[in-house]
């Protein structure tokens, strides 16, 4: 097994729920990104690249696979690369690989809201009221969508940087609105390639 599968699969199992419905996209405006690279690459030599072959490519997409999302995340990532220069060409011409990973998780947030200034228990050494504060204290259940893009040297099939987005999942009403979505999430992922020299 090769040094990219082994990283695969210490992932955390990233789709803990594959993303089925297409209306499922994250969001745009809160989008979390974040970064890792090989420090030892050249990313200045880097001017082409090619999508990695997806498993069993002539077999039909099975119920858990959304073709539709991972090939508008796919047009997504052509459009901002070219913008960066970089030329997608056949497997065998690419200076690196791109595979997408994409998933669902179910997130809790707590939210306590405290009002006024309770009921006569006295006042601290500081001069503020102490005890009796009363508090509402409300969870509510959301989806966290993510995607992660990844970089791998061809040759030695290792990777060479990842890039991950995170943020609420958001239902868009139609198909143009969840192509500018996904567009949105890309760019910002796609936003810390290529990694800045420090």
């Amino acid at each position: 097994m090769d040094q990219y599968r082994r990283q695969r699969s210490s992932i955390p199992q990233i789709a803990l729920l594959i993303v089925v419905a297409g209306s499922l996209v994250l969001g745009c405006s809160t989008v979390k990104v974040h970064d890792d690279y090989d420090p030892a690459v050249d990313f200045s030599k880097l001017k082409s690249y090619s999508w990695m072959e997806k498993p069993n490519p002539n077999e039909a997409p099975t119920i858990a696979e959304n073709t539709l999302l991972t090939d508008r995340i796919e047009r997504s990532v052509d459009g901002v690369l070219a913008t960066k220069g970089l030329a997608r060409v056949p497997r065998a011409e690419a200076d690196f690989l791109i595979s997408q990973h994409i998933g669902v998780q179910q997130k809790l947030q707590v939210d306590t809201t405290q009002y006024g200034y309770g009921y006569g228990f006295g006042y601290g050494a500081w001069g503020g009221p102490i005890g009796g504060y009363p508090n509402q204290t409300t969870v509510s259940q959301y989806e966290e969508g993510t995607l992660m893009l990844d970089f791998v040297n061809p040759e030695t099939r290792s990777l060479i940087w990842r890039g991950t987005g995170q943020s609420r999942v958001r239902r868009a009403s139609t198909p143009e609105e969840r192509e500018k979505l996904v567009r949105n999430a890309v760019e910002k992922i796609l936003g810390q390639f290529p990694p800045a020299k420090k």
